[in-house]
């Protein structure tokens, strides 16, 4: 009999709990921005087609283990320029003259974007910095790292290389 009750009274409190988030209309979600801020100021998707595959990565000048990986990451960038990768630094900074500052001047091999609210981020489930997403042709999630990498290892590479060519 007791088990009744509580089952009753549970379900009963939960009934409740939900009409009320489901009135209040405060727990929509953000939308998610169309993708991250290029130099122009614009906000667009990041096309993958024509790419075999295309690393997102995720950084920030304030962010230490982030500082220290990204000018590997730009050698193995320009290392596989030819071979249909595509790397893509979003940097959760503020202002292109932040990323300059650390980066120099942009290379040819690797994209820069910022995502300075760190919705972008957010929208792809990145909680931590550094972030490298690994996306297909069509855009789909082949591959997560939620850690600093070294872009040096041979066998990082090869894994990475293996994903292109399949």
């Amino acid at each position: 009999m007791k088990r009744r009750w509580f089952w009753a009274i549970g379900l009963a409190a939960g009934v409740a709990i939900g009409f009320i988030f489901l009135t209040t209309g405060n727990l929509r979600p953000l939308a998610a921005p169309a993708g991250p801020v290029a130099r122009d100021g614009s906000r667009t998707p990041l096309p993958t087609a024509g790419r075999k595959l295309t690393l997102l990565h995720f950084w920030a000048t304030w962010c230490v283990p982030c500082r220290s990986e990204i000018p590997a990451l730009a050698r193995f960038a320009e290392r596989h320029a030819g071979d249909g990768i595509r790397v893509v630094a979003v940097a959760q900074d503020r202002s292109f003259a932040d990323v300059d500052r650390f980066f120099g001047p942009p290379g040819k091999h690797l994209e820069t974007f910022l995502d300075p609210d760190g919705r972008y981020g957010a929208s792809l489930a990145v909680e931590a910095l550094p972030c490298t997403i690994v996306l297909d042709e069509s855009g789909t999630t082949l591959d997560r790292y939620n850690l600093s990498l070294d872009w040096n290892n041979v066998l990082l590479e090869r894994q990475i290389v293996a994903l292109a060519k399949r």
